[in-house]
């Protein structure tokens, strides 16, 4: 489980690093203006933690926390719906979407974070799904 942790959190910070860094570059190349940066900064942000909250649902449903995978996704979507209506009221354009996106991600690592703890307390034995009782 570790190795798999690791792999995960070193592909999202290998994606979200370089476009942080290049955020100037990107949005000038890419977009035709240095005023989209922050779009970029976002964008990249929305990445690393789109990339954890996955990695949490695939821990979740190897340590069988469905009915707490099942509350993260209702989470996520209910968030991400509001976030994303509201900031469209308010005239936010894009920048919206991607609001939306990272507050989808962020419900995910917020519900799915205390039930992987709690369950990796309790003990789970490396290469077993279930914890031990």
């Amino acid at each position: 489980m570790k190795a798999a942790l690791t792999s995960q959190v070193i592909t999202a910070l290998s994606c979200s690093i370089p476009l942080l860094a290049a955020a100037d570059f990107v949005s000038e190349v890419l977009l035709g203006s240095p005023s989209y940066r922050a779009l970029v900064l976002v964008t990249a942000i929305v990445i690393l933690f789109s990339s954890l909250g996955d990695m949490l649902v695939s821990i979740s449903v190897g340590l069988e926390l469905m009915k707490a995978v099942f509350v993260a996704y209702v989470a996520s979507a209910l968030a991400y719906g509001t976030v994303t209506i509201l900031l469209m009221t308010a005239g936010m354009g894009l920048m919206d979407y991607m609001l939306g996106w990272l507050s989808l991600g962020l419900t995910l690592i917020l519900v799915l974070s205390m039930p992987i703890a709690w369950a990796l307390k309790r003990g789970v034995p490396e290469g077993m799904g279930s914890p031990a009782p």
